[in-house]
């Protein structure tokens, strides 16, 4: 039973809106004499750990973890 179906153009457009977000709250942390790159540099590690996961995902892939196909499109826009 399919609950969601990724498309790469709704999944590219919210990994925009992400970016955006990021640029702007990036925009607004400067204005105020902060550190951006503490937002953008764990955003970025998360990001990374997303990656990793879809090797996990593959070596389980007894585990009902989503379809193998929704995570590659995640992985390709992530």
């Amino acid at each position: 039973m399919k609950f969601f179906k990724f498309s790469y153009s709704g999944l590219g457009l919210v990994a925009l809106a992400f970016a955006a977000v990021l640029a702007i709250n990036g925009h607004h942390t400067r204005l105020q004499l902060g550190q951006p790159a503490v937002v953008t540099g764990w955003s970025l590690v998360a990001l990374m750990v997303f990656l990793a996961l879809f090797n996990v995902r593959k070596k389980l892939s007894m585990l009902p973890l989503g379809s193998a196909q929704a995570w590659l499109r995640l992985h390709v826009v992530g």
